[in-house]
Formats: structure tokens, sequence, C-alpha cells
């Protein structure tokens, strides 16, 4: 990201913690800020006072027309509550998150159709709304800015949005305070990748392990599951010096026995992250994990003894190595003749077709899973042509599945064999991804007939399965 630096007015509505931090670090990289809160300017004077010359107290409305920029962080439930024309043509950073026993039920969100940062965004439609701030603790915002830290290795902030050019600025400004601006996509993809409850909200990742997720995905790697492995690797290595030093510290030989079971167990885990190398590049990524093992232990003495100042450069250092790790192993070419694959995520098996209501589903889905298979979703709604909210259910659907972000990887509907909606989109995604899956799907579902041992509600709900991939496969097969 090209960081441009042009001084700002930012409008900030809300003075609760996430406020209150990102005030700070706006004022720090030298913006100026307009706080404002739903008890009025009179409360704010205090905390204006303490935050300088370049902050003043304003209500919601000036708040928002001061801003180039403005940031929400208020409870998501009051969002309506906002003054839409004071919002016009305003980048809107929208940091709120929906928590149903705090804001209220909101049918739309709990069924998943739409994100609440979209429900910002209907409401405010003159403004360019960025998802962005929500993913982070009041506490990590106000402490782990770092400017003097490369991007790769400062603490993510995460980003989405529909607005190309907002979003640029919006991670510009990121960068600018001290946090590394990761793009997850639109508000209606990377809006539910920041979702409480997903994998990188409120998580304490790098810019560099984002990276490395990435280029995981590229090589077939799951980084998520096998990060945990090589942690586990880097505590049996561990274990082997400690064994080794027990072993002459007391003159007990069979300390040496326990050392080359563990180093025996160590080699055949590390096989599988480290599936082929060149040169010595099993020795180094041994190495660079026990070195990496070796400074947290050292960091952790440190920390326990003399503070976190003298601990914090052996923990940086730590993760250094763990990261070099990480850059050795995915640069390494993937060997087909030895035998061994990197891992990588199961791979859906069955394609189920399913109505949002029906109870048998789950039963089908833990069925499948019962017999080792995998199933990958797609929604079909005999009333979906009837029915706008149904409509725009499957619209959202398909959107979703076009961008990769749904489990669901069908955007397709059958209605009595013919295409209920998204007729072009869906032929021509559904042929060149899934025609062959499908028809797989379709063998594969047959067979579970075949062998028998189905409960009858199952089978049931498996041939009516069928019915429904044969109606798909016949609407898109010319």
């Amino acid at each position: 990201m090209n960081n441009e630096k042009k001084n700002m007015n930012i409008g900030i509505i809300g003075s609760g913690n996430i406020g209150v931090a990102a005030a700070r670090l706006f004022i720090t990289a030298g913006h100026s800020v307009a706080m404002s809160n739903s008890r009025g300017p009179e409360t704010l004077q205090g905390l204006v006072a303490d935050l300088g010359a370049t902050a003043h107290a304003a209500t919601v409305e000036d708040a928002a027309k001061f801003g180039e920029l403005v940031l929400i962080a208020i409870p998501f439930g009051r969002y309506e509550t906002l003054p839409a024309d004071a919002f016009s043509g305003k980048i809107v950073m929208d940091a709120d998150n929906y928590y149903p026993k705090r804001d209220g039920q909101f049918p739309e969100l709990d069924a998943d159709r739409t994100t609440s940062s979209e429900l910002l965004a209907v409401h405010l439609p003159q403004a360019r709304v960025i998802k962005a701030f929500n993913t982070i603790r009041s506490q990590d915002l106000a402490t782990e800015a770092n400017t003097s830290l490369p991007v790769d290795e400062q603490r993510a902030i995460f980003v989405a949005g529909d607005d190309a050019e907002a979003k640029r600025i919006v991670m510009n400004l990121i960068e600018q305070i001290g946090f590394g601006a990761v793009d997850t996509g639109t508000l209606a993809v990377g809006g539910r990748q920041q979702q409480p409850g997903t994998e990188i909200y409120g998580r304490d990742l790098t810019m560099f392990m984002e990276r490395m997720k990435k280029a995981a995905k590229g090589n077939e790697l799951d980084i998520t599951s096998d990060e945990d492995l090589a942690i586990g690797i880097m505590n049996l290595i561990s274990i082997e010096e400690h064994l080794f030093l027990t072993a002459n510290k007391t003159g007990k030989d069979h300390y040496y026995d326990l050392l080359l079971e563990v180093r025996e167990m160590r080699k055949e885990l590390l096989k599988k992250i480290v599936v082929s190398f060149e040169g010595e590049v099993w020795c180094v990524s041994k190495h660079l994990l026990a070195s990496s093992m070796r400074l947290m232990e050292v960091g952790t003495k440190e920390l326990k003894i003399n503070g976190i100042a003298k601990a914090k450069p052996y923990f940086e250092k730590s993760y250094r190595l763990f990261r070099m790790f990480w850059e050795t192993v995915l640069q390494q070419p993937a060997r087909k003749d030895s035998g061994q694959q990197l891992a990588v995520p199961l791979k859906p098996e069955v394609v189920l077709f399913y109505e949002p209501t029906c109870p048998d589903c789950k039963l089908l889905d833990s069925f499948l899973a019962s017999n080792g298979l995998n199933a990958m979703f797609s929604i079909a709604r005999k009333d979906v042509t009837s029915d706008p909210g149904n409509r725009a259910e499957m619209e959202t659907v398909q959107r979703n599945c076009m961008n990769g972000v749904e489990k669901r990887e069908v955007p397709f509907v059958a209605q009595e064999g013919k295409c209920a909606m998204g007729e072009k989109d869906s032929i021509k995604f559904f042929k060149n991804l899934m025609w062959e899956k499908v028809k797989e799907s379709r063998t594969t579902m047959e067979s579970l007939l075949v062998k028998g041992g189905v409960p009858a509600h199952v089978k049931t709900h498996v041939e009516n399965h069928n019915k429904m991939v044969d109606a798909a496969l016949n609407c898109c097969k010319e």
C-alpha cells in the first residue's frame, strides 16, 4: 500500500473505548478529530482537553459533517438513529458489531441474509461504507500500533468495502497509525469474514501471517492447522534437548532411549509440513523451529525476572525465526514422487441441495459424514420466484458463491427442472466448475441407497435430493 500522507478531518461517532483509542492514534498521525456521543458535546469537554488542540467536541450530526472520514463506533442496535443526510459523500469506517443480546434481534442478520455493514450502508445511502476497526479489541488498538515495524510484522486490521477508492484511503490511514491493513473483499464477502465468531475476529494476527495464509492456499497448504502442528514440533524439539541434558546430568542411559523415541515422532510430524526440500532445507527447518522455541523460553524467563522490556527482544527474534520457517517451507516445490502430499482441506464430495427449513438436511449431512463424505451446499427453494424476500436471499447467496465466500458453492436454484433465477451467470458458473462434481454427486448418492442400511427418513431425503440434482442437470445440460 502506498502510504500517502495527508492531514485529514475525522469525525468520530461514539466516545467509548474504540472511539477514544482511534482518536488518539489519528491525532498522533497528524489528523484532527471531532468527538461525539449520544449524550451531547458538553459531556466530552474533559476528553477533548486530554486529547489536545486538534480535537474538539461536537454533536453527532456536526461530527459527521466535519469529517472527510467518519468512524462509527456505537452499539449496532442504534445505527438507525444516525442522521443519514449528515453522512452524504463521507467515507464511513464502520467499527460496529452485531451482538443480539445487546442490540436486539435482527432477523435478516440471524438468517445470514445480509451483514450489519450492508444494513448500515442502506441506512446511509449517500455514504461510502467501509468495514474497519471492528475485529480488534480496544486495548489492543490502544497499545499495539507500531509505525517502526515493517508492515509485514505489524498487527493486522481488516478492511472490507465495495468502494475501491474509499477502501484505499482507509487502508492508508490504518498504515499511518501503525497497523497493517488487510483487504478482505466486499461488504458482503469481507463483512462476513470480519463478524464476531469468525477466524479473524479478535485474533492477534500480523500482516505476515495473513500473507502466509494466502500463500498457503496457493500451495494447497492448510497453514491454520499446520501452524499448530509446527508449534507442537517445537515443543518436541525442546523435549529432545531436555532429555539429552537429563541423561548427561543423571548418567541414566534410558533417557537416551526416550530421546530417540521423541526424535522419531518429531521427524514423522515434521514430514507432514516439510514435504519436499532441496539442499539442507530439512535441517534448516528443524533448527529454525528449535531456535525459535529456545528464544521463546529465554524470553519467558526474562519476562518473569526483568519484565517485558527485557523479554520483548527475545520474543521478537523468536517470532522472526518462526516466520523464517514458514517462508522456507512455502518456497519448497512439491515433489510428485515423494509419496506424500501437502496438507489440504477436505474436498466436498457431494453437492447437497437443501431447503433452509428442512429438518432432514442436517440428518442427511450427518449421514454423509458418517460415510466419510463431505457435503457442499446449495439452496433449493420452490417458492423462490413468488416471494421477493426469497429472491433477495438467493441473490445474496449467488453473489457470495460467485465471490467464493460461502460454503454453499453452487449459485443455482432449480424449480421444476428450470433455472429459477440468475440463469446466465448460474449456468456459466455451474457448467465451468460444478458439472462433473454434480454428476459424481448424483452417482454417490445413488450408491448410498444401493449400499443399504440407510434410515427410512434419510432415504426419503436422499431420493428427493437426487430428483433435485436431476432437475439441475437437466436445466444446465444444453
